[in-house]
């Protein structure tokens, strides 16, 4: 019978950030120095980037030179990029 795995195990190239955990819906904060490791901006470059290769879209917000909320949804209709 077929086991459930981690959905990383499907993914190609390994992205430095588990956005496959990410990816839930949910409304998430990272920190820097915690979660990511270079400017805000570009860690949500990143997530931008793993939206567009898995069909989804991407609501976020710089909240300071620390803060990174973000979250994942799916795209309707072919829209939401």
């Amino acid at each position: 019978m077929a086991q459930q795995v981690e959905k990383s195990r499907l993914a190609g190239k390994q992205s430095k950030y588990p956005f496959w955990d990410w990816a839930d819906g949910n409304v998430w904060e990272a920190r820097r120095g915690e979660d990511f490791d270079v400017e805000p901006r570009a860690f949500l470059a990143a997530a931008r980037a793993y939206a567009k290769k898995n069909d989804l879209r991407l609501r976020h917000k710089v909240e300071d030179q620390k803060v990174a909320v973000f979250q994942f949804l799916p795209v309707m209709n072919g829209v939401g990029q």
